[in-house]
């Protein structure tokens, strides 16, 4: 089932199934950066 509200959202979401811990350094920025290639919102793992 999808709903109007959630279709601006189609295609455009993008998940990231490690958890590094903090980034606490450049690559891991740019590590997440890479996962979202041109999406608008990211899903994170274990970040609730």
């Amino acid at each position: 089932m999808c709903e109007q509200n959630a279709l601006q959202f189609d295609g455009r979401i993008a998940y990231d199934d490690e958890y590094n811990g903090l980034a606490l350094d450049k690559d891991e920025g740019d590590r997440i950066a890479s996962k979202m290639g041109n999406a608008s919102v990211l899903f994170m793992a274990s970040h609730g």
